[in-house]
Formats: C-alpha cells, structure tokens, sequence
C-alpha cells in the first residue's frame, strides 16, 4: 500500500508541476472514481480505472448504466478485511 501512496503522489506532483488546474482536474477525476469505485463494491461489482474512464468517455452517448454495471467483474466484500473504521 505504501508503494500505490508513493505513485500517486508522484503522478499527482507531476500534474502540479504542469499547472494548478491540471492537477485540479486530476484530483476531481481521481475523487470521482473513488466515489464510484466504493459505490459499485458495495454493490458486489469491481469498477476497474480503464472501465471507468471507458464510461466517462461514452458518457454523453445513451448507454445505459444497468448494462455498465452488468459488465463488471463481480466482487464479494465478504471476502476481505475491512478497517474497523470506514472512510466515509
């Protein structure tokens, strides 16, 4: 985990050092995907960086979001420890 920290933080130093609102922009989308990441465990689906940014990309088309999710590797929360304290 130390190791993820460690990337994100240099490709998160690297957009700043582009410009402040690449690095905005970055942080949004890297928030956005969070957000979903955590809604679609919970909801038994793994929601992988490219499956999302496929979404995003085909996000003013009309696909529908059941069959995005329908697509998705299934995922038991079950079967992992989780923190005793959830990050809301």
């Amino acid at each position: 985990m130390i190791a993820l920290s460690g990337i994100l933080k240099t490709i998160f130093l690297k957009r700043l050092e582009s410009s402040v609102e690449a690095f905005r922009i970055s942080m949004s989308n890297h928030i956005k995907f969070l957000q979903r990441l955590k809604e679609y465990m919970e909801r038994g689906k793994l929601l992988t960086k490219d499956a999302f940014n496929k979404y995003l990309m085909r996000a003013d088309e009309q696909i529908e979001d059941l069959n995005f999710i329908e697509n998705l590797q299934d995922f038991n929360l079950g079967d992992y420890r989780l923190p005793k304290r959830r990050i809301v």
